[in-house]
Protein backbone atom coordinates (compact mmCIF):
# COMPACT_ATOMS: atom_id res chain seq x y z
CA UNK A 1 0.00 0.00 0.00
CA UNK A 2 1.34 3.42 -0.93
CA UNK A 3 1.85 6.13 1.68
CA UNK A 4 -1.04 8.28 0.33
CA UNK A 5 -3.32 5.24 0.59
CA UNK A 6 -2.16 4.58 4.16
CA UNK A 7 -2.81 8.23 5.01
CA UNK A 8 -6.34 8.00 3.59
CA UNK A 9 -6.97 4.83 5.61
CA UNK A 10 -5.77 6.61 8.76
CA UNK A 11 -8.09 9.55 8.12
CA UNK A 12 -11.01 7.17 7.48
CA UNK A 13 -10.67 5.96 11.06
CA UNK A 14 -11.13 9.43 12.53
CA UNK A 15 -14.06 11.78 13.07
CA UNK A 16 -12.80 13.74 10.05
CA UNK A 17 -13.29 10.84 7.62
CA UNK A 18 -15.68 12.82 5.44
CA UNK A 19 -13.83 16.14 5.57
CA UNK A 20 -12.64 17.90 2.43
CA UNK A 21 -8.83 17.99 2.19
CA UNK A 22 -7.07 21.19 1.15
CA UNK A 23 -3.27 20.95 0.72
CA UNK A 24 -1.24 23.64 2.46
CA UNK A 25 2.20 24.98 1.61
CA UNK A 26 4.92 22.87 3.19
CA UNK A 27 8.09 23.90 4.99
CA UNK A 28 11.73 22.89 4.94
CA UNK A 29 11.00 19.49 6.46
CA UNK A 30 9.53 16.27 5.07
CA UNK A 31 6.14 17.08 6.64
CA UNK A 32 3.03 17.75 4.53
CA UNK A 33 -0.13 19.43 5.77
CA UNK A 34 -3.75 19.43 4.63
CA UNK A 35 -6.57 21.52 6.08
CA UNK A 36 -9.62 19.39 6.90
CA UNK A 37 -12.82 21.28 6.11
CA UNK A 38 -16.42 20.45 7.07
CA UNK A 39 -15.32 18.15 9.90
CA UNK A 40 -16.50 18.26 13.52
CA UNK A 41 -13.96 20.99 14.33
CA UNK A 42 -11.13 22.84 12.54
CA UNK A 43 -8.26 20.39 12.05
CA UNK A 44 -5.12 19.66 10.06
CA UNK A 45 -4.00 16.36 8.62
CA UNK A 46 -0.25 15.95 9.06
CA UNK A 47 1.92 13.51 7.12
CA UNK A 48 5.29 13.37 8.89
CA UNK A 49 7.21 10.34 7.54
CA UNK A 50 10.16 8.96 9.48
CA UNK A 51 12.70 10.18 10.48
CA UNK A 52 10.31 12.96 11.60
CA UNK A 53 9.73 12.41 15.33
CA UNK A 54 5.95 12.28 15.58
CA UNK A 55 6.03 10.70 19.03
CA UNK A 56 8.04 13.62 20.42
CA UNK A 57 5.65 16.11 18.81
CA UNK A 58 2.68 14.42 20.50
CA UNK A 59 4.45 14.31 23.85
CA UNK A 60 5.60 17.92 23.59
CA UNK A 61 2.09 19.13 22.71
CA UNK A 62 0.73 17.60 25.90
CA UNK A 63 3.64 18.87 27.98
CA UNK A 64 3.26 22.44 26.66
CA UNK A 65 -0.44 22.52 27.51
CA UNK A 66 0.30 21.09 30.96
CA UNK A 67 2.70 24.01 31.53
CA UNK A 68 0.03 26.58 30.64
CA UNK A 69 1.37 27.27 27.16
CA UNK A 70 -0.75 27.11 24.03
CA UNK A 71 -0.27 24.25 21.58
CA UNK A 72 -2.57 22.36 19.22
CA UNK A 73 -4.61 19.49 20.61
CA UNK A 74 -3.75 16.13 19.09
CA UNK A 75 -7.06 14.58 18.03
CA UNK A 76 -5.66 11.33 16.66
CA UNK A 77 -2.19 9.97 15.99
CA UNK A 78 -0.39 7.04 14.43
CA UNK A 79 3.04 7.81 15.84
CA UNK A 80 4.81 4.92 14.14
CA UNK A 81 3.56 5.84 10.68
CA UNK A 82 3.78 9.59 11.27
CA UNK A 83 0.12 10.48 10.70
CA UNK A 84 -1.73 13.04 12.82
CA UNK A 85 -5.00 14.91 13.02
CA UNK A 86 -4.35 18.05 15.05
CA UNK A 87 -6.28 21.14 16.03
CA UNK A 88 -6.21 23.88 13.39
CA UNK A 89 -5.32 27.09 15.19
CA UNK A 90 -5.87 29.26 12.13
CA UNK A 91 -3.69 31.52 10.04
CA UNK A 92 -2.87 34.39 12.43
CA UNK A 93 0.86 33.82 12.22
CA UNK A 94 3.08 36.46 13.78
CA UNK A 95 4.70 37.09 10.38
CA UNK A 96 1.35 37.68 8.69
CA UNK A 97 0.10 39.94 11.48
CA UNK A 98 3.21 42.11 11.18
CA UNK A 99 2.84 42.26 7.41
CA UNK A 100 -0.78 43.37 7.69
CA UNK A 101 -0.19 45.78 10.58
CA UNK A 102 3.47 46.86 10.61
CA UNK A 103 2.73 49.53 13.21
CA UNK A 104 1.87 46.71 15.64
CA UNK A 105 5.16 44.84 15.23
CA UNK A 106 6.62 45.99 18.55
CA UNK A 107 3.67 44.93 20.76
CA UNK A 108 3.23 41.71 18.79
CA UNK A 109 6.86 40.73 19.25
CA UNK A 110 6.73 41.73 22.91
CA UNK A 111 3.77 39.39 23.34
CA UNK A 112 5.74 36.63 21.62
CA UNK A 113 8.60 37.29 24.04
CA UNK A 114 6.19 36.78 26.94
CA UNK A 115 5.39 33.31 25.58
CA UNK A 116 9.09 32.56 25.34
CA UNK A 117 9.56 33.58 28.95
CA UNK A 118 6.68 31.29 29.96
CA UNK A 119 8.37 28.44 28.11
CA UNK A 120 11.71 29.11 29.78
CA UNK A 121 10.16 29.27 33.27
CA UNK A 122 8.73 25.77 32.85
CA UNK A 123 10.37 22.86 34.63
CA UNK A 124 12.73 21.07 32.23
CA UNK A 125 11.26 17.63 31.38
CA UNK A 126 13.33 14.47 31.45
CA UNK A 127 12.23 13.25 28.02
CA UNK A 128 13.95 15.92 25.92
CA UNK A 129 17.47 15.43 24.50
CA UNK A 130 20.24 17.93 25.18
CA UNK A 131 21.17 20.73 22.80
CA UNK A 132 24.79 20.21 23.75
CA UNK A 133 27.97 21.44 22.09
CA UNK A 134 28.37 18.22 20.12
CA UNK A 135 24.98 18.84 18.50
CA UNK A 136 25.86 22.48 17.82
CA UNK A 137 29.02 21.29 16.08
CA UNK A 138 27.03 18.73 14.09
CA UNK A 139 24.87 21.59 12.80
CA UNK A 140 27.92 23.67 11.90
CA UNK A 141 29.02 20.60 9.98
CA UNK A 142 26.05 21.18 7.66
CA UNK A 143 27.72 24.47 6.73
CA UNK A 144 31.16 22.94 6.24
CA UNK A 145 29.68 20.25 3.97
CA UNK A 146 27.23 22.26 1.89
CA UNK A 147 28.56 25.84 1.96
CA UNK A 148 32.29 25.27 2.43
CA UNK A 149 32.70 21.94 0.67
CA UNK A 150 35.19 23.40 -1.80
CA UNK A 151 37.64 24.22 1.00
CA UNK A 152 40.34 21.88 2.20
CA UNK A 153 39.59 19.40 4.94
CA UNK A 154 42.07 21.28 7.14
CA UNK A 155 40.24 24.59 6.70
CA UNK A 156 36.90 23.02 7.56
CA UNK A 157 38.37 21.27 10.59
CA UNK A 158 39.86 24.58 11.74
CA UNK A 159 36.38 26.14 11.79
CA UNK A 160 35.01 23.32 13.93
CA UNK A 161 37.98 23.63 16.30
CA UNK A 162 37.37 27.37 16.70
CA UNK A 163 33.71 26.78 17.47
CA UNK A 164 34.64 24.13 20.03
CA UNK A 165 36.43 26.77 22.07
CA UNK A 166 33.66 29.37 21.83
CA UNK A 167 30.42 27.40 22.28
CA UNK A 168 30.70 26.95 26.09
CA UNK A 169 30.40 30.75 26.46
CA UNK A 170 26.83 30.55 25.16
CA UNK A 171 25.62 28.86 28.34
CA UNK A 172 24.69 31.84 30.49
CA UNK A 173 22.13 30.96 33.15
CA UNK A 174 20.46 27.58 33.55
CA UNK A 175 19.61 25.51 30.49
CA UNK A 176 15.94 25.69 29.47
CA UNK A 177 13.53 24.05 27.04
CA UNK A 178 14.46 25.14 23.52
CA UNK A 179 11.85 25.15 20.75
CA UNK A 180 14.67 25.54 18.16
CA UNK A 181 12.47 27.37 15.62
CA UNK A 182 10.78 29.97 17.81
CA UNK A 183 10.07 32.49 15.06
CA UNK A 184 7.31 34.40 13.27
CA UNK A 185 6.11 31.45 11.16
CA UNK A 186 5.73 29.13 14.16
CA UNK A 187 3.73 31.44 16.43
CA UNK A 188 -0.04 31.73 15.94
CA UNK A 189 -2.06 34.40 17.73
CA UNK A 190 -4.85 32.91 19.83
CA UNK A 191 -6.73 35.61 21.70
CA UNK A 192 -4.17 37.83 23.41
CA UNK A 193 -1.45 35.19 23.36
CA UNK A 194 0.58 33.13 20.90
CA UNK A 195 0.40 29.38 20.45
CA UNK A 196 3.46 27.33 19.51
CA UNK A 197 3.63 24.95 16.55
CA UNK A 198 6.39 22.86 14.91
CA UNK A 199 8.07 22.02 18.20
CA UNK A 200 9.03 18.42 17.35
CA UNK A 201 12.73 19.38 17.36
CA UNK A 202 12.68 20.63 20.96
CA UNK A 203 15.76 20.13 23.12
CA UNK A 204 17.29 21.41 26.36
CA UNK A 205 19.89 24.11 25.91
CA UNK A 206 21.04 27.73 26.31
CA UNK A 207 18.40 30.36 27.03
CA UNK A 208 19.80 32.71 24.38
CA UNK A 209 18.98 30.35 21.52
CA UNK A 210 15.22 30.83 21.19
CA UNK A 211 15.49 34.56 21.81
CA UNK A 212 17.82 34.71 18.81
CA UNK A 213 15.47 32.48 16.80
CA UNK A 214 12.77 35.10 17.34
CA UNK A 215 14.85 38.20 16.59
CA UNK A 216 17.31 36.95 13.95
CA UNK A 217 14.81 35.53 11.49
CA UNK A 218 15.99 34.05 8.19
CA UNK A 219 12.67 34.86 6.51
CA UNK A 220 11.96 38.41 7.63
CA UNK A 221 13.70 41.50 9.00
CA UNK A 222 12.61 42.39 12.52
CA UNK A 223 12.38 46.16 13.01
CA UNK A 224 15.08 47.61 15.26
CA UNK A 225 12.57 49.10 17.71
CA UNK A 226 10.74 45.79 18.03
CA UNK A 227 13.99 43.90 18.62
CA UNK A 228 15.10 46.45 21.21
CA UNK A 229 11.73 46.24 23.02
CA UNK A 230 11.94 42.45 23.15
CA UNK A 231 15.51 42.51 24.44
CA UNK A 232 14.56 45.01 27.14
CA UNK A 233 11.50 42.97 28.19
CA UNK A 234 13.53 39.78 28.31
CA UNK A 235 16.38 41.23 30.39
CA UNK A 236 14.07 43.08 32.76
CA UNK A 237 12.25 39.83 33.42
CA UNK A 238 15.51 37.95 34.02
CA UNK A 239 17.62 40.33 36.14
CA UNK A 240 19.79 37.45 37.36
CA UNK A 241 21.55 37.29 33.98
CA UNK A 242 24.85 39.10 33.55
CA UNK A 243 24.05 41.43 30.66
CA UNK A 244 27.49 41.47 29.05
CA UNK A 245 27.82 37.69 29.25
CA UNK A 246 24.30 37.24 27.89
CA UNK A 247 24.97 39.64 25.01
CA UNK A 248 27.99 37.51 24.10
CA UNK A 249 25.85 34.37 24.37
CA UNK A 250 23.28 35.90 22.02
CA UNK A 251 25.97 36.76 19.48
CA UNK A 252 27.34 33.21 19.66
CA UNK A 253 23.91 31.67 19.19
CA UNK A 254 23.13 34.06 16.32
CA UNK A 255 26.37 33.12 14.59
CA UNK A 256 25.86 29.41 15.19
CA UNK A 257 22.27 29.45 13.99
CA UNK A 258 22.95 31.51 10.85
CA UNK A 259 25.97 29.35 10.04
CA UNK A 260 23.77 26.26 10.20
CA UNK A 261 21.07 27.93 8.08
CA UNK A 262 23.54 28.93 5.36
CA UNK A 263 24.43 25.28 5.00
CA UNK A 264 20.88 24.01 5.43
CA UNK A 265 19.40 26.30 2.78
CA UNK A 266 22.09 25.32 0.29
CA UNK A 267 21.39 21.66 1.03
CA UNK A 268 17.66 22.20 0.49
CA UNK A 269 18.41 23.82 -2.88
CA UNK A 270 21.04 21.39 -4.13
CA UNK A 271 19.96 18.05 -2.66
CA UNK A 272 16.22 18.49 -2.21
CA UNK A 273 15.37 20.55 -5.28
CA UNK A 274 14.07 23.62 -3.40
CA UNK A 275 15.94 26.51 -5.08
CA UNK A 276 13.70 29.18 -3.52
CA UNK A 277 15.76 28.91 -0.34
CA UNK A 278 18.72 30.44 -2.18
CA UNK A 279 16.81 33.74 -2.26
CA UNK A 280 17.06 33.90 1.53
CA UNK A 281 20.84 33.54 1.65
CA UNK A 282 21.74 37.27 1.39
CA UNK A 283 19.69 38.08 4.50
CA UNK A 284 21.19 35.19 6.45
CA UNK A 285 24.70 36.10 5.32
CA UNK A 286 24.16 39.65 6.56
CA UNK A 287 22.87 38.33 9.88
CA UNK A 288 25.97 36.17 10.26
CA UNK A 289 28.24 39.12 9.55
CA UNK A 290 26.39 41.21 12.13
CA UNK A 291 26.74 38.49 14.77
CA UNK A 292 30.43 38.03 14.01
CA UNK A 293 31.04 41.70 14.84
CA UNK A 294 30.94 40.82 18.55
CA UNK A 295 34.48 40.60 19.98
CA UNK A 296 33.89 37.14 21.43
CA UNK A 297 33.59 35.81 17.88
CA UNK A 298 36.78 37.39 16.51
CA UNK A 299 38.39 33.98 15.74
CA UNK A 300 35.34 32.89 13.73
CA UNK A 301 35.21 36.27 11.98
CA UNK A 302 38.86 35.93 11.01
CA UNK A 303 38.23 32.45 9.60
CA UNK A 304 35.39 33.76 7.45
CA UNK A 305 37.53 36.67 6.34
CA UNK A 306 40.28 34.32 5.17
CA UNK A 307 37.93 31.98 3.33
CA UNK A 308 35.45 34.41 1.82
CA UNK A 309 32.30 33.36 3.61
CA UNK A 310 31.71 36.45 5.69
CA UNK A 311 32.95 39.84 6.76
Amino acid sequence: MSRPERLSDFLAGTAWAGARRQPLTGDASLRRYERLQDGPSPALLVDAPPPEDTALFVRMAGWLRDQGLLAPTIHQADEEAGFLVVEDLGDSLLAQLCHARPEQEKPLYTSACDELLRLQRARVPAFLPAYDDDFFLFEIGIFTEWAAGSLTETARADLLALWTGILPLARVGADVVIHRDFHALNLIQVGERFALIDFQGARIGPAAYDLISLLVDARRDVADDAAAAVAMRYLETRPELDRDAFAAACAIMAAQRTTKILGLFRRLAKRDGKPAYLDLLPRVQGQLEQALAHPVLAPIRDWHGRHGFGS
